[in-house]
């Protein structure tokens, strides 16, 4: 009895203190190449794509195709800078490093989840890091589209590898 109220508690610690911890930290990373089975679940019982439409998609926004490109390149130039000014070095051999994004946002503007794949050959322990850097990027960043709905964007990035370019 005693072993199941103790497990019940360090659990119930466990839970809550995570839940704090992600409402604190505001933004939720999910890394495609490294998560687990508990998280992928997680990850599609939120639904995200049925209440966040993807402003890319022309057949939802025409009128505004350009100003929403212009704010996901905007995104990735900064998210590119972030990187070098973190002295980020992917270790990798490629010229370039592809990085499938899908990101939700507030009806603010604000970034709620990123998730992203690297379609790039890099080690696990940098694919790891980047994670913390995004983790790190997502809490001060936004993008300038406020819509009264919240909404998405989705595609690849293609990072110059700084090392590689250096040489």
């Amino acid at each position: 009895m005693k072993i199941s109220i103790f497990f019940g508690l360090v659990f119930s610690f466990l839970f809550f203190g995570c839940k704090s911890e992600l409402k604190e930290e505001g933004v939720l990373v999910f890394n495609l190449n490294e998560y687990s089975e508990k998280e992928k679940s997680v990850f599609l019982e939120m639904n995200l794509d049925e209440n966040h439409p993807n402003l890319l998609d022309p057949n939802i926004n025409v009128e505004t195709f350009e100003e929403v490109s212009n704010s996901w390149k905007k995104l990735h130039s900064d998210l590119y800078q972030f990187l070098k000014k973190n002295n980020f070095d992917w270790d990798s051999n490629s010229k370039n490093i592809k990085v499938f994004n899908k990101i939700y946002f507030t009806s603010e503007g604000k970034i709620k989840v990123y998730a992203f794949r690297i379609l790039s050959d890099i080690s696990k322990a940098k694919n790891i890091e980047y994670e913390a850097l995004i983790k790190e990027f997502t809490k001060s960043i936004r993008i300038n589209i406020e819509r009264d709905f919240n909404f998405a964007q989705c595609g690849k990035a293609s990072f110059p590898n700084v090392k590689i370019k250096n040489q």
